[in-house]
């Protein structure tokens, strides 16, 4: 058994004779992050009156929150993996890059909309803003659908060993070798694209009139 084996919602560890509780690091990181994304918007709108900054974190908080409950519940070993993400857990130099990039973009289409809102820069119809938030919701719900279907999904690009011995190269998200994995690698970046799109209009925010501002 190596650190990184998942037993009963717990990781497990005979070589430091440490067992460390996947469940409640898994609580305790979920905790950080929304305090981290309050934080993000919050402090850079200056002010809690912002309608569309707390219902961006509603839609986008809650699923990300039930779906951690249900890995938790049936797929601890998925849940294990997915909490090995972002640019400290690569290993190749080119995917730290690339994953460095996306982890400051993430931040930017926090923090753009609210120095839009603090500011005034823009002001976004109901219509988009409410379409903003159903595509976030959209985009959490096809995240799931890949999860359930694939427990093979990962943060990162990792090489599995099958009990025979065979090496399996996985690709990101847990694709397999098969058409089917790597419909759920298209898959889940297509929907965390479709989320990131959504969380500008969610928040009012437009990014035309923001490039004008900040130029």
């Amino acid at each position: 058994m190596s650190c990184n084996d998942v037993i009963g919602g717990q990781r497990s560890c005979k070589l430091c004779g440490v067992t460390i509780s996947l469940n409640q690091k898994a609580i305790a990181a979920l905790l950080i992050f929304v305090a981290a994304i309050m934080a993000l918007l919050f402090v850079f709108a200056g002010t809690f009156h912002w309608w569309q900054g707390w219902t961006f974190l509603v839609f986008y908080l809650v699923p990300s929150i039930a779906i951690t409950a249900y890995l938790m519940v049936n797929d601890p070993a998925l849940l294990a993996r997915r909490m090995r993400g972002g640019p400290t857990a690569e290993n190749s130099a080119t995917q730290k890059i690339i994953m460095s990039i996306v982890s400051v973009g993430f931040i930017g289409l926090l923090v753009v909309p609210a120095l839009d809102h603090s500011f005034g820069w823009s002001h976004m119809p109901l219509a988009v803003t409410l379409a903003g938030d159903a595509m976030i919701l959209i985009g959490w719900i096809a995240v799931f659908v890949v999860f359930r279907e694939n427990s093979f999904t990962s943060s990162t690009i990792e090489i599995f060993r099958r009990p025979e011995g065979d090496l399996d190269r996985a690709l990101r998200a847990g694709a397999t070798s098969d058409v089917c994995g790597r419909v759920h690698h298209v898959a889940r970046h297509s929907t965390g694209a479709r989320i990131m799109v959504g969380a500008s209009c969610a928040c009012g925010d437009d990014a035309r009139a923001d490039l004008a501002h900040l130029r």
